[in-house]
């Protein structure tokens, strides 16, 4: 009984690995970032490239609708991350080292905001626009622009909150490289 046991948590355990694969809409061609909601559904971006949309996704990865962000422009939208009440959106990619215009951008999350399905019609009401608050930042240590090639340590790539701040990581391009952080 015990060996039974074990062998219905092992192929429990092996189903919760598994994964699937969902087709994106044509419009995340160059997605950048994803979050999770608290409604069963998702925010996406786009990276460099594309006007400034938030894509929502539905749990399946169906595209349910795109909100503009106003005040905010999409220079290198490199990720999102949300705290439960407003959505931050990096705009902080920089390759090249160069950009002295680094901004996050927040946007409200309004508890209300869903879909479902009224007699068979699918109904949401998530807004066409939405008004951005614009948070510019620069890296304290940058004083160069673009800098020395070894101290090329000023392009982020990821955004996350957590603990009540939001987090940039940045990547290292220096040459050679130093591995800092």
């Amino acid at each position: 009984m015990k060996k039974c046991n074990y062998i219905i948590v092992c192929l429990f355990f092996l189903a919760s690995c598994a994964s699937k694969k969902y087709k994106l809409s044509s419009e995340l061609n160059e997605i950048s970032g994803i979050d999770e909601s608290f409604r069963d559904f998702y925010f996406s971006i786009n990276d460099s490239g594309d006007e400034p949309y938030v894509y929502v996704l539905g749990h399946d990865g169906v595209l349910i609708h795109k909100i503009f962000v106003s005040g905010a422009k999409n220079i290198d939208w490199e990720d999102l991350s949300s705290d439960r009440d407003f959505l931050y959106i990096g705009d902080i990619g920089n390759n090249r080292n160069n950009r002295n215009d680094l901004m996050v951008y927040r946007i409200p999350i309004i508890k209300q905001w869903g879909w479902n399905y009224i007699d068979g019609k699918f109904n949401h009401n998530f807004p066409d626009t939405v008004k951005a608050e614009r948070y510019p930042f620069k890296y304290p240590d940058q004083k160069k622009f673009p800098p020395e090639e070894d101290d090329m340590n000023f392009d982020a790539e990821a955004l996350a909150y957590a603990d009540g701040k939001l987090l940039i990581l940045s990547k290292d391009r220096s040459k050679p490289y130093k591995g800092s952080m």
